[in-house]
């Protein structure tokens, strides 16, 4: 599958809330049930067992950066390839920044990201046979976890730091034009 990048809506609330929560230049795990609505859509939200959230600025360009990594329950490998089936994370950053207090008017996501770390295996309690199954499992025994950023796993400081790379070239392709904006729904 394609590498397919986009912007996407920043949900200035939410993004504001979530930031306020997390805390300058750190990390936080969040369930499904805490993490706040309309920030990813409602199929992907279905297919993840949490939500990880990493924050970290930059002084020279005066802003804080904050990717939301939803932690998508996939499967790798196969029948046909030889080797076993197991669940993965798959994780495709969501970038925004904030300039003051205030989120940028959009953000960016990129599906099939290329990053040390972007998938990883997971290992359900039980013996799930569907990614319905595991990504129930999953939540069920679901752990919070939360600190510095240079305490996060390294897949976690990776997304952020892809994510904001990415932001950057999107940016700079638009060349004058602005960053699309969407309705705050």
């Amino acid at each position: 599958m394609g590498k397919k990048e986009k912007w996407v809506a920043t949900h200035k609330s939410a993004i504001e809330k979530l930031y306020d929560e997390v805390g300058s230049c750190s990390y936080k795990v969040f369930s499904v049930e805490e993490f706040p609505g309309g920030v990813v859509a409602p199929k992907l939200a279905e297919k993840t067992s949490g939500f990880a959230v990493a924050t970290s600025g930059s002084a020279t360009e005066g802003r804080d950066w904050i990717a939301i990594v939803p932690l998508r329950v996939d499967t790798s490998g196969s029948v046909a390839s030889g080797s076993p089936q197991r669940f993965v994370h798959d994780q495709d950053p969501i970038t925004f920044y904030l300039s003051g207090s205030a989120p940028s008017v959009s953000g960016s996501v990129s599906f099939h990201s290329n990053f040390e770390g972007r998938t990883e295996d997971v290992e359900p309690q039980g013996e799930p046979r569907t990614i319905e199954q595991a990504v129930a499992d999953l939540r069920a025994n679901f752990s919070a976890v939360s600190g510095s950023f240079e305490d996060a796993n390294s897949s976690l400081r990776n997304a952020l730091k892809f994510g904001v790379e990415q932001f950057r070239r999107m940016e700079q392709s638009l060349e004058d034009r602005l960053i699309p904006t969407f309705s705050d729904d």
